[in-house]
């Protein structure tokens, strides 16, 4: 059985199933990570709406997930994952690079050796809205992020930028670039 751990917020839930429905948050956070997904559908020859169907029906539980805590899980006890996926996830608990340095060696020790973490989020964002509500959020850079892996130990990280390419709504969040990193733990 593998064990995939997915943080993420800004997300609504779907009803009736009480499910996250991530598309939405994807669509207008990271369009570009949508498309590869659709792109990866095709080039494999399967349908978008099945992978979908497959994957919801795979998700057994739903978990709440402290990023800040010692046991991020707690009080569920957690084996070790073969991969963590996190959107969104870091940049409003941590309130600063110490903080985001030791939250990815929390993350770190959820891993099975030599497996993958793949975090997404934004550059250079000091708040976000939800609706009504305003949340500060963690400036970081590139130099914040290779810092950051480098500190709590992955091997072979690779980062993507991409600048924000539509700036109408920065009243929601002034973040100016998207970062992908793929790590390694070593």
């Amino acid at each position: 059985m593998h064990h995939i751990f997915v943080c993420a917020t800004r997300m609504h839930t779907r009803a009736p199933t009480g499910l996250v429905d991530c598309t939405s948050m994807i669509l207008q956070a990271c369009p570009q990570a949508y498309h590869l997904l659709f792109w990866h559908c095709d080039r494999t020859g399967n349908e978008w709406e099945k992978k979908e169907e497959t994957l919801r029906r795979k998700v057994t539980k739903v978990l709440k997930c402290n990023a800040l805590s010692e046991k991020p899980y707690d009080p569920v006890p957690m084996p070790e994952a073969d991969c963590l996926i996190s959107c969104l996830c870091l940049e409003a608990p941590c309130k600063d690079l110490e903080a985001f340095t030791n939250t990815l060696k929390k993350f770190k020790e959820l891993l099975k050796p030599g497996v993958h973490i793949v975090i997404q989020s934004v550059l250079n964002c000091t708040f976000y809205h939800v609706g009504e509500k305003w949340f500060s959020c963690l400036s970081l850079t590139k130099d914040d992020l290779e810092k950051a892996f480098t500190e709590a130990g992955y091997g072979t990280v690779k980062i993507k930028v991409t600048p924000r390419s539509d700036r109408s709504r920065m009243d929601i969040s002034d973040y100016d670039s998207l970062y992908f990193v793929h790590a390694r733990k070593t």
